[in-house]
């Protein structure tokens, strides 16, 4: 399951489980309704507390509950029923199943979950107890536990947690009901594929695109980096994130999306993009349809802005804002940012510069 391609160095896991398709998106193999997306993750808790400070309220109840229903839908994949049968009916120790589920959340960049304990009665008293330690996103870290509990048994859970030092986390699931007022808030939907024009050079041991090659796992940390821009990378779900962004803004209008296009355009400035990385446009399409953003139909970059269309779109909000921050940092500008997300998940972005405060050495031919 770790074991790394000997050419690219991707775990099998990742190569195995996934599949690139033609139209900018990443898939589960075994249920291909599930969309993937491979996203730098440092931001994702500064985005949740960006909209906490715009509407006042904690998001994280919403947040872990989005979560663990897609983390468990993934997880029922591996989870054949028999198996559960044997589980319940003979009260067997269902550790060595969450084993291999913790270790594919380190393939995926989640963090190191370390077993502590668990108590299986098939009663209230019944718990799972692991350490987590580096979470790519604490709710939603917590969350992935509860989700692979659920999966194995079938029985809703929830959790607490405490920090027992920086970056970790003891983390306790146990029984209890759901909060149907929550699920009543995310409209979920599946993915439904259609054929695109995106060709991705693969490797060829593993099929995997060639552009992870340039990422580093650090299986026993449970991390991924970029190792051109030293970024925190992980594989999660974009229904994980979208029906919350799109159930608080309903909830409290403009000040959601405008939180999450900040934060990511903030997040985005911090990082050491330059005219040369935006000016390809082949090189820019691959890496969004490498991330599984999406497939770029339209393109342009120039001092006097950025224009950008995305068919087959996902998490809008936050590509908006990594798309004014990429053009501020390359040409050292403040922006504004017109953009619209229609409801064919087309993403169209345009990018202007409020004032020019040095020109970049290099002028793009476009």
């Amino acid at each position: 399951m770790l074991t790394p391609c000997p050419e690219c160095k991707v775990p099998e896991f990742i190569s195995r489980e996934h599949l690139w398709l033609d139209n900018g998106e990443i898939v589960q193999a075994r249920e291909q309704r599930h969309r993937m997306v491979f996203i730098d993750c440092e931001n994702l808790d500064p985005i949740f507390q960006a909209i906490e400070e715009a509407i006042g309220e904690s998001i994280e109840p919403l947040v872990m509950t989005c979560v663990r229903i897609n983390v468990r839908s993934y997880l029922n994949l591996f989870m054949p029923p028999e198996m559960r049968d044997v589980i319940l009916s003979q009260s067997l120790d269902y550790k060595p199943i969450d084993d291999n589920f913790r270790n594919s959340a380190k393939a995926m960049g989640y963090g190191r979950y370390d077993f502590v304990d668990l108590r299986f009665e098939k009663g209230q008293a019944d718990y799972c107890a692991v350490c987590l330690t580096e979470p790519f996103s604490l709710p939603m870290g917590v969350a992935s536990h509860i989700a692979a509990v659920e999966a194995i048994l079938h029985v809703n859970h929830d959790a607490v947690y405490t920090e027992l030092e920086p970056r970790v986390y003891d983390i306790t699931a146990f029984p209890r009901d759901h909060d149907r007022e929550l699920l009543k808030r995310l409209v979920l939907e599946y993915y439904s594929h259609e054929d695109g024009d995106v060709e991705l050079e693969r490797c060829p041991s593993c099929q995997s695109p060639t552009a992870l090659s340039g990422y580093k796992w650090y299986i026993d940390r449970g991390i991924i980096l970029n190792e051109f821009t030293r970024r925190r990378m992980a594989m999660v779900s974009p229904q994980e994130l979208d029906p919350v962004f799109d159930a608080l803004e309903k909830e409290h209008g403009d000040a959601v999306p405008h939180a999450v296009i900040e934060a990511s355009r903030r997040f985005t400035r911090t990082g050491f993009y330059s005219m040369e990385d935006i000016a390809n446009e082949g090189d820019f399409r691959t890496q969004l349809a490498g991330r599984g953003m999406g497939n770029l139909r339209d393109f342009a970059v120039s001092r006097s802005g950025f224009r950008m269309r995305l068919a087959n779109a996902v998490l809008p909000l936050i590509s908006v804002g990594i798309a004014q921050g990429m053009f501020e940092m390359a040409f050292d500008v403040e922006s504004n940012v017109d953009w619209e997300f229609t409801e064919d998940k087309l993403l169209k972005v345009d990018v202007t510069p409020q004032s020019t405060k040095k020109a970049p050495s290099f002028t793009p031919t476009l």
